[in-house]
């Protein structure tokens, strides 16, 4: 197991640890034989982040002080002018196995539903992911348990990162989480 530690307040002198999850997470694929274990210092982390390596573990000290945010939308207009769409809004997206959290708040602070559209706190597909004592929150679409269905409802319904790939229905477990949103705010096709 490799620890990397990220703290917004560390020293400089402190090469172990780093200011962002972002750059954790760079640190992490130097790594990617290995299991990683992240551990977050209590602050508010505005990133919007992808986790594409197995047995990663993000470990906050408490999910009412240990929050990422982002606030990405659906209606929000593309530099190509195309919609951003669902599943091109998450907070924290996950795609990889084995992936575990504890002890922190995702959210989506984009806005409500009826004003923004869907807006991903988490889009997780995997297996073998784990959340424990976290709190998933936004409003229309919080939490997306992929994989995607096998066809969109409507053209061009699943642009975003995984519209093309193979779905492998995974297995997640919620332990001890708040969930909280609006319309569909716990949705897809993971057991």
């Amino acid at each position: 197991m490799f620890l990397i530690k990220v703290d917004p307040l560390h020293t400089p002198s402190d090469s172990a640890c780093f200011k962002t999850i972002a750059q954790a997470l760079r640190e992490a694929e130097k790594h990617a034989d290995e299991s990683i274990t992240i551990e977050i210092a209590p602050g508010f982390y505005r990133e919007r982040l992808e986790v594409h390596q197995p047995d990663v573990f993000f470990r906050g000290t408490n999910c009412l002080n240990t929050i990422l945010s982002y606030d990405d939308y659906a209606k929000a207009i593309m530099p190509d002018g195309e919609k951003r769409g669902t599943f091109r809004t998450p907070t924290l997206f996950i795609d990889a196995d084995r992936f575990h959290a504890c002890g922190m708040t995702f959210e989506n602070t984009a806005g409500r539903g009826c004003d923004v559209g869907q807006a991903l706190a988490l889009y997780v597909d995997g297996d073998g992911i784990v959340f424990d004592n976290c709190r998933i929150c936004g409003s229309q679409d919080t939490l997306f348990t992929g994989p995607l269905p096998p066809a969109p409802y409507e053209r061009n319904g699943f642009r975003g990162p995984k519209e093309n790939a193979p779905r492998v229905n995974g297995r997640h477990y919620y332990k001890n989480c708040f969930i909280s949103g609006d319309v569909d705010f716990i949705f897809g096709s993971a057991t």
